[in-house]
């Protein structure tokens, strides 16, 4: 049979479930998107790390005007395999993100998709990040929650079977799926490699996800639809699957700005 016919099944399955169970969540692309669409605007000059082939999933509506919106659209990614056949952004880059080849100052809004978790040397990143940046600029940033229990499991697993798994549930090949570090991936670990690198933190949005690879569990997805719905409590926000967090390089040194915390009630979800 169809591998992707028994995926679509699935989905469809897990679709079902979830308006039954959690209807309020939907994925944390979502409000990513929303993220990256408050901060960038005319005249802003835009670079993606980790841009692979799209900066978004290609279900997010309205991509081209989030992209045109840019002055300048810049992604950036470690190998030619990574970033063939992107069509989104107007310049494409290989290199490195702890050595970027550009000058200081050359970006508004530096962003990274779902690339944190894979950061050997995240303060390293920071600061190449901070340097590129100009002042007032923003680093804006979703990954996954290191503290999420099925994270956390996942973790545990040999890579060559997490790439066999990966593959079942989403289809990706093993050379789409890279190692995961979860370096900075707690709310404990966010602040202070911000500050030490001389960021502020802004925002901090704490939400859960859709996740229709959680059909992998088959019956057991059921648990986990429910388990989603107990994170709701503000209490267990830091048990969350995934983080939406907004860094500020500060205009001057003097004075702090406050997290603000978002994405702690149920109508955020």
């Amino acid at each position: 049979m169809n591998p992707s016919r028994i995926r679509n099944g699935l989905n469809t399955i897990y679709w079902w479930l979830e308006k039954r169970i959690d209807a309020q969540t939907k994925s944390s692309q979502y409000l990513y998107s929303e993220t990256l669409r408050s901060h960038l605007g005319v005249g802003r000059r835009w670079l993606d790390v980790g841009c692979g082939r799209q900066v978004l999933p290609d279900w997010i509506p309205d991509q081209a005007s989030l992209v045109s919106a840019a002055k300048l659209a810049v992604g950036l990614d470690y190998t030619e395999e990574s970033i063939d056949g992107n069509r989104q952004l107007s310049c494409l880059i290989v290199g490195d993100v702890e050595n970027m080849p550009f000058a200081a100052t050359s970006f508004d809004i530096v962003s990274a998709n779902m690339l944190v978790e894979h950061l050997a040397k995240p303060l390293e990143t920071l600061r190449e990040i901070y340097r590129i940046l100009s002042p007032g600029g923003h680093f804006i940033y979703h990954t996954s929650n290191f503290q999420f229990y099925m994270i956390f499991v996942a973790s545990l697993v040999p890579q060559k079977v997490k790439n066999k798994i990966i593959k079942v549930a989403e289809g990706r090949s093993a050379e789409d799926v890279f190692p995961t570090q979860y370096r900075m991936n707690t709310l404990k670990a966010i602040a202070p490699m911000a500050e030490d690198s001389g960021f502020q933190v802004v925002e901090c949005h704490c939400v859960n996800s859709s996740s229709t690879s959680d059909m992998i569990f088959g019956p057991f997805v059921i648990l986990t639809l429910f388990i989603r719905r107990l994170l709701r409590w503000d209490r267990l926000r830091q048990f969350r699957s995934n983080f939406i967090v907004v860094l500020e390089k500060p205009f001057s040194e003097g004075g702090r700005t406050p997290v603000v915390w978002q994405g702690d009630s149920e109508d955020v979800d």
